[in-house]
């Protein structure tokens, strides 16, 4: 039997593990946890998922893509701009698993890349503490496991970001070109790396005294040398323009595009009830950061500027939730060591000790919300997203059989993911978001706004109809000859529309459940 004395290299070294384990055990355990998070929905948990794991099958049977037609309203059809390439790249080998299962799995593949690179983070500077606040990410409410549940490519951004700020903090600016680069090929908003490499140069000058203009600039060309790579180059440029200049240029037709919850701002009373552990905790530790500003590193102060900068973002709205709470597991660790506010070094001290009991039940009571909270969204929310997701491959079926190259007209623009996943045969009218189908031909958009209230354009349209727009619309006439469809789909709260097309002479309704109602209109 080997005996192991006091401050023998074994003892030491168990010690070490235990204080500091792998990071591939820190993966292990947050793959479990976000294993059981997906598990808690069976199908994929929002309408872009099935979108992106279709894309990425697509991809792997016919090589790159070059156009979409998938999507016949938009600039897709001819010159696809493929804005999430390497996700989709990502995402090829996981559709031999079966799409949606392989959407699962990748998911969890991301989210415990995105624990362990918080981890390695913290580990590589000898952060005391650092398995504990990776704990934060199961007290970080149910918001944030909803959006780390979704396969959508803001999960590999998180990894681009925390990457570009680790390069940032260790003023590597080679590196972070090519980080940049790559990050361009994944990612719709990559230029959210410039922006923080912006600020990271204002702040050396503030800790180290001379303005860090290479990195900025690293990322720039960075940024320029992946757009300039894309295969899908010049129109990935067209594409990049819609979705971050165009989209936020008609944000103020939110109600007339429906352009969706998660760009809105989060109820004040929300935003503190999901996030007030991460929140008091910034508090907190921020406090002590400004009553000792001079023993904050440059480091640090690069990670504490991008966790501010996205929580104030996540209050703006719900999609920067999956950001911050990553970065705040990385800044505020940093920030507690700096200026002695860690674990450890609350444990030295009598009155710290009841300040990390308090802060122990708090993180407690918030985990224990949090996931009861999301349990009970997933068991309500369970029923009715099965129940959509065989509405729309029992449609996609008769489709597929009946309507082989044809357009579909679709009433909900968000169906279509969904009816392509089941059916590529046939065509759809756009793909994510409506602002592509409205830029690209905003007549039969306001169209379609009228088609779907049963022939009558609803007033909040209204302001964006061209002059002489005329009313009523004539539903069969209409479909035919704009959209070029035999087939409409309505889901069950479009109910002006099913009402009109149940009482039009020659419409047989082909299909109906509690999602949808599927007609095929009378042959001209």
């Amino acid at each position: 039997m080997v005996r192991w004395a006091p401050g023998s290299s074994r003892l030491f070294a168990l010690r070490r593990w235990l204080t500091m384990p792998p990071v591939a055990l820190v993966a292990l355990v947050a793959a479990a946890f976000f294993l059981q998070i997906q598990s808690a929905i069976p199908t994929i948990f929002d309408d872009d998922g099935y979108y992106h794991i279709k894309v990425a099958e697509l991809t792997a049977r016919n090589g790159i893509l070059r156009s979409f037609p998938w999507a016949a309203f938009t600039p897709f059809r001819d010159h696809f701009g493929d804005k999430e390439f390497l996700f989709h790249v990502f995402l090829v080998p996981f559709t031999g698993l079966g799409l949606v299962q392989g959407a699962k799995l990748a998911t969890v593949v991301l989210d415990a890349a995105i624990v362990a690179l918080s981890y390695h983070l913290l580990r590589v500077r000898q952060v005391r503490g650092a398995p504990l606040w990776m704990l934060l990410f199961i007290g970080a409410g149910s918001l944030f496991f909803w959006r780390m549940g979704q396969c959508r490519p803001h999960l590999g951004s998180i990894l681009f970001v925390l990457i570009g700020l680790h390069l940032m903090a260790r003023r590597r600016p080679m590196a972070l070109a090519l980080v940049a680069a790559v990050y361009a090929l994944a990612y719709t908003a990559s230029h959210v790396i410039l922006i923080l490499a912006m600020l990271a140069a204002v702040l050396h000058r503030r800790y180290l005294g001379r303005l860090a203009l290479e990195l900025p600039l690293a990322a720039l060309v960075g940024l320029v040398a992946g757009q300039l790579l894309h295969p899908n180059f010049p129109h990935n440029l067209l594409i990049w323009k819609i979705q971050n200049i165009d989209f936020y240029r008609f944000a103020w037709l939110q109600g007339i595009l429906d352009l969706g919850a998660e760009i809105k701002p989060l109820p004040l009373s929300d935003y503190l009830r999901v996030h007030f552990v991460v929140l008091g905790l910034w508090l907190f530790i921020g406090a002590a950061a400004l009553r000792r500003r001079q023993r904050v590193s440059y480091e640090t102060a690069v990670f504490a500027a991008g966790g501010v900068a996205f929580g104030i973002m996540a209050y703006t709205g719900a999609r920067f939730t999956e950001y911050w709470i990553p970065l705040s597991c990385v800044a505020l660790p940093l920030l507690a060591n700096d200026v002695g506010v860690g674990p450890a070094d609350l444990m030295s001290r009598p009155g710290g000790r009841w300040a990390l009991a308090g802060m122990a039940a708090v993180f407690a009571l918030s985990a224990y919300l949090g996931l009861r909270e999301f349990m009970q969204f997933a068991h309500t929310f369970t029923p009715i997203k099965l129940a959509y997701d065989k509405s729309l491959r029992d449609i996609a079926g008769i489709l597929a059989r009946e309507a082989p190259g044809e357009i579909i007209y679709h009433a909900a623009w968000s169906d279509s993911p969904a009816l392509l996943l089941y059916n590529d045969k046939s065509r759809y009218l756009v793909m994510l978001d409506p602002i592509y189908f409205y830029y690209a031909d905003p007549y039969r958009y306001v169209l379609l706004r009228a088609i779907n209230a049963g022939g009558i354009l609803p007033a909040a349209v209204r302001p964006i109809a061209p002059p002489g727009f005329p009313e009523p619309v004539e539903l069969l006439p209409t479909l035919r000859t704009q959209f070029s469809t035999r087939f409409v789909v309505a889901r069950i709260d479009f109910r002006r529309l099913i009402d009109a097309m149940r009482k039009t002479p020659g419409v047989i309704e082909r299909y109906r459940s509690t999602q949808h109602v599927l007609f095929e209109l009378p042959r001209s």
